[in-house]
């Protein structure tokens, strides 16, 4: 799995992560999608984390033995 860090966006109660991940698998399954993750913060502490797929069912696929 190869993940790569597109943008951060930081705001008043947290930050959000832009990444997009890639992989190949032994038997030629690719994986190539988006996900947004937002991370809630309270007094400098995260207090959440809340992650956005471009993809569910491709990531599905990828990971489910075939």
């Amino acid at each position: 799995m190869h993940t790569e860090l597109l943008h951060v966006l930081v705001g008043a109660h947290g930050a959000a992560l832009s990444l997009r991940n890639r992989a190949t698998a032994a038997d030629g399954r690719q994986l190539d999608e988006y996900l947004a993750t937002v991370l809630t913060t309270r007094d400098g502490r995260i207090t959440a984390i809340d992650s956005y797929l471009s993809d569910v069912d491709g990531m599905s696929a990828f990971f489910t033995t075939p």
